[in-house]
């Protein structure tokens, strides 16, 4: 889940006995980053993450202020995607009667063949602006299912990690809202609590 920014590998818990702190180590031989107090890390990224979600929640409340009482933009793509949808279906009937007119003679062959090309060139350029339409609908309502999805699971985590009876299953309550953290710390840094974390979360 940890990573050292100089190295890239992976950051290895190592439990100590005769000392208060356990430590987090890079496992990289002769790397130049400096491990630091295990519980120092674990308390900073616990607190970064009790930040994201304030933030989180404060976004989605404001979002839902400007959304009042509705979102301009959603219903424009809601009913430019009706509006193609029923365009579609009148074209596609149109195309359909086509075969009707020709064996009738109301069209030529000439005739059939030009409208049925003009139809059919309608009906690409029709479902190709609904597959958009729809493509931009999926991206607003997704970003607001992941902010409410990630507000959920990091309230969720930060209610039971000090539960958590070892560090297995700590790292698996972390992994379900971050996707990794890298780790700095460099040689000239000597207070304990002199690391930055660079945190990236799954839904980000």
């Amino acid at each position: 889940l940890v990573y050292c920014s100089k190295c890239g590998r992976s950051m290895r818990f190592q439990k100590t006995y005769n000392r208060p702190f356990n430590s987090l180590l890079c496992t990289m031989h002769n790397c130049e980053t400096r491990g630091a107090r295990f519980e120092l890390v674990e308390q900073k990224l616990l607190e970064a993450l009790g930040e994201y979600l304030d933030r989180m929640i404060l976004d989605q409340e404001m979002s839902a202020e400007q959304e009042l009482p509705t979102n301009p933009f959603l219903d424009v793509l809601n009913t430019r995607v009706e509006t193609l949808v029923k365009e579609l279906a009148e074209v596609t009937t149109q195309k359909d009667k086509l075969h009707d007119f020709l064996e009738r003679g109301i069209y030529d062959v000439d005739t059939f063949l030009d409208r049925e090309k003009t139809l059919t060139s309608r009906i690409e350029r029709i479902q190709a602006e609904i597959t958009t339409s729809r493509a931009e609908l999926d991206a607003l309502t997704s970003t607001k299912d992941k902010r409410e999805t990630m507000i959920t699971d990091i309230t969720r985590v930060l209610d039971v990690y000090r539960e958590a009876e070892n560090v297995e299953e700590k790292n698996y309550l972390l992994r379900k809202v971050i996707e990794k953290v890298v780790y700095t710390r460099d040689k000239g840094w000597t207070r304990t609590d002199m690391f930055e974390l660079d945190i990236q979360l799954r839904y980000q």
